[in-house]
């Protein structure tokens, strides 16, 4: 028979009962040259495939490596609800994040309205941001300028 060698691709034709000797045909060399491109489409396609999963799957790990605020939260939206809860003046800092994208943190630093109380407007705090979801919060209370008694320079 006939060895022919295209590449990777093998053809072993072999001989015909007739006597007459059988060549690479037109059908031979389709499938060679299918085969020949074949493989490295389908490898590429597929790592594509598996490369384009890889980073759709790693966007929430690093959102949360990089403590980004959680979800699609606006904090400035967040801080102007929290304002808006009887007794607080003023928020001063408020940072937010995520432990496994399930689990949220809060810290914030609000000053407190003259005449309010701090144990009950950090109750009133900590119940709106468990609504929004944050599961463990710090709040730090600051009492209003004006309540702060004259202090002799240090």
């Amino acid at each position: 028979g006939t060895d022919v060698v295209i590449g990777r691709a093998h053809i072993h034709a072999p001989r015909r009962h007739s006597g007459h000797h059988c060549g690479v045909t037109a059908k031979d060399k389709l499938t060679v040259e299918v085969t020949v491109w074949i493989d490295p489409v389908l490898a590429i396609g597929i790592s594509i495939f598996i490369s384009w999963n890889v980073i759709r799957n790693l966007r929430e790990p690093f959102r949360i490596i990089l403590q980004y605020v959680p979800g699609s939260e606006d904090m400035t939206v967040l801080q102007k609800q929290l304002e808006a809860i009887e007794g607080v003046h003023k928020i001063v800092e408020t940072q937010a994040w995520t432990l496994d994208g399930h689990q949220h943190v809060m810290t914030t630093r609000l000053v407190v309205e003259a005449g309010a109380s701090a144990d009950v407007v950090r109750e009133l705090v900590r119940s709106k941001l468990q609504e929004k979801g944050y599961k463990f919060v710090t709040i730090e209370i600051d009492q209003e300028l004006s309540q702060v008694p004259n202090l002799p320079p240090c």
